[in-house]
């Protein structure tokens, strides 16, 4: 049977978001191949057509994962625009990016978890990351924020931090005052004293 042009890329890109979606809510390690392909609407033995193996999923989930950034930024520029300081900070520290881990950010959900993969899947995901803070620095402090500006990855990583352990506990109380006094504390940081707002 022949395919029209397109369908073999349209396919991977089927398996690759389901994979995306799976690992978030899932977690990695916990995530076989059957299953990636089963949400994808696909049979398992199709997978090998398109990847080698699962680390070389996991890369092309990590290039693609953090390169989907407009929707984030179509936020981030509305509430700009609304005259709210900070609109990155108060998006991805907001009760629906807690609840929402599978349309959310790649980092809370798999941090921890890639420390554990070997070596090749590290890389992937380091290189990723690289250019994933580039992008939410410029989010976060405009188009013109240095790669190295060293507040870009202190704010990453404290709001990576405080999105996870909202996540984690079981006190939904405890979970909402996670992202409030951290939000206020990084909005608070990261303007001038004269210009915070709760």
């Amino acid at each position: 049977m022949r395919y029209p042009p397109g369908h073999k890329k349209r396919t991977r890109h089927r398996i690759v978001r389901a994979a995306s979606r799976t690992f978030r809510r899932e977690g990695m390690g916990r995530t076989a191949v059957a299953k990636v392909m089963k949400r994808a609407g696909l049979t398992h033995g199709g997978f090998y057509a398109h990847f080698r193996g699962k680390d070389a999923l996991a890369a092309e989930v990590f290039a693609e994962g953090f390169q989907a950034l407009e929707q984030l930024r179509k936020v981030v520029d509305e509430w700009h625009g609304a005259g709210r300081e900070h609109p990155l900070i108060r998006v991805y520290l907001s009760a629906w990016h807690r609840d929402h881990p599978g349309e959310g950010c790649l980092l809370p959900p798999l941090a921890g978890e890639i420390a554990r993969e070997p070596k090749n899947i590290r890389h992937a995901f380091t290189q990723a990351f690289e250019r994933y803070v580039g992008e939410l620095g410029r989010m976060a402090f405009g188009p013109d924020a240095a790669p190295d500006d060293p507040r870009t990855l202190a704010l990453v990583a404290g709001m990576v931090g405080a999105l996870s352990l909202a996540r984690a506990v079981d006190d939904p109380k405890l979970s909402d005052r996670i992202l409030r006094d951290c939000r206020r504390s990084f909005i608070a940081a990261f303007t001038t004293p004269h210009s915070v707002q709760k």
